[in-house]
């Protein structure tokens, strides 16, 4: 019995050190990065210059899976400028004969899987640029998947306002309330400094260990578990919403409505006009349209997932009334402090005619909205002086 006992431990240990010996030499030798660093890194403050945007001259083909609303599949073109921004190139100092107009906000503004002319940018500089007299019209995309109203503010002090902006757009919202459904703090602190920024589920923190190891990232990469999408943010060449839509009907359906977290999202806003001001910037808001709680097209609930929090799915009604709670904040502080408004939630049908998802353009829905911001900008800013 006690040689068996010597027999097991002798083979344990030896497991051990072998597997130690792997994990040293991976270490040393061939290290591969750690998927949820950013999730991970709960105990110390970012201190990144810009902690949401593009590098300069990326280029990236994309495409989209057959069937998404509106998209067609073919391979589109997503590029950044010298300054990473979406657009030309951005001269210094700025041109005497060019106006320069800057849109902030997130995945909307974005319209990634957009090609370059057919984003909300692209079509927005177009349709400016017929529009004013003796004056070229340049359109830059600040929009970022992801970035909130406190990645807005970083966006403009630190780098637009350098920048020399005739007109900021902001375009904002969803993320904010994405964010408040995850129960993330707004302040975007680690837990140890401020408010929890979200609880870790026993399996999130299975993954969190195991991938502290170069064994366990090997395994991860083999696996690639469902919630990988929250773990970084990437760009996927190839869309793969069907999946992600997927992940959102194995959720339980809350009866409850979404967590919002306005007040600091108002405040944002409120900084953001006292940056314009103070550098003499026209702004204009907009409000966030989405598909939630369609009245007008049933089917486009089908692509819908950003509709999941980290335990279950809400309703649409519940979704709908969170986002209006969003943007009746955008209107009270463009309302209070004299801000030109352009109300998309408000015009923009609730249709696949316009969106292939919860919020996002199909090439119709930005040169829709494109268009219909070119004559508001141009009539609430001051292009208004050039307009023919």
């Amino acid at each position: 019995m006690a040689s068996t006992r010597g027999n097991i431990t002798l083979l344990l240990l030896s497991t051990v050190l072998s597997i130690l010996a792997v994990e040293a030499t991976l270490r040393v030798m061939a290290p591969i990065a750690d998927p949820y660093k950013l999730h991970k890194r709960r105990a110390t403050i970012m201190h990144t210059y810009l902690r949401s945007s593009f590098p300069p001259n990326m280029r990236v083909q994309l495409s989209t899976e057959a069937g998404l609303p509106g998209m067609d599949g073919r391979a589109t073109t997503f590029t950044t400028n010298n300054v990473g921004l979406r657009g030309d190139s951005l001269q210094m100092p700025k041109p005497e004969d060019e106006l320069r107009v800057f849109v902030v906000g997130g995945s909307t503004t974005e319209t990634l899987y957009l090609d370059d002319r057919q984003a909300l940018t692209g079509i927005l500089e177009d349709r400016l640029d017929t529009i004013v007299s003796g004056k070229r019209v340049k359109v830059y995309g600040a929009g970022k998947s992801g970035a909130r109203s406190a990645d807005h503010i970083e966006m403009i002090a630190h780098r637009l306002v350098h920048l020399e902006p005739d007109a900021l757009i902001v375009f904002a919202g969803i993320n904010d309330l994405r964010a408040a459904m995850y129960g993330r703090n707004h302040l975007m602190l680690p837990p140890a400094l401020g408010a929890p920024d979200t609880e870790w589920t026993l399996m999130q923190l299975v993954r969190f260990t195991v991938t502290e190891f170069q064994l366990g990232r090997r395994l991860f990469s083999l696996l690639k578990p469902d919630d990988y999408r929250d773990a970084v943010e990437q760009i996927t060449l190839r869309s793969n919403f069907r999946r992600s839509v997927r992940m959102r009907e194995a959720l339980p359906v809350s009866a409850g409505a979404p967590r919002v977290d306005v007040a600091p999202y108002r405040n944002n806003l409120i900084s953001i006009v006292g940056i314009a001001r103070s550098h003499g910037i026209d702004l204009v808001f907009l409000t966030q349209a989405t598909t939630w709680n369609s009245r007008v097209d049933a089917e486009i609930a089908k692509w819908h997932w950003m509709s999941a929090g980290p335990d279950s799915a809400y309703r649409e009604e519940a979704l709908d009334q969170a986002m209006e709670a969003y943007n009746d904040a955008v209107r009270a502080v463009a309302a209070e402090l004299d801000v030109p408004l352009f109300d998309l939630a408000r015009v923009l049908p609730k249709s696949g005619e316009y969106f292939y998802d919860d919020v996002h353009f199909n090439p119709r829905g930005a040169a829709t909205v494109g268009a219909m911001l070119a004559s508001f900008v141009s009539e609430n800013t001051r292009l208004r002086k050039t307009v023919r």
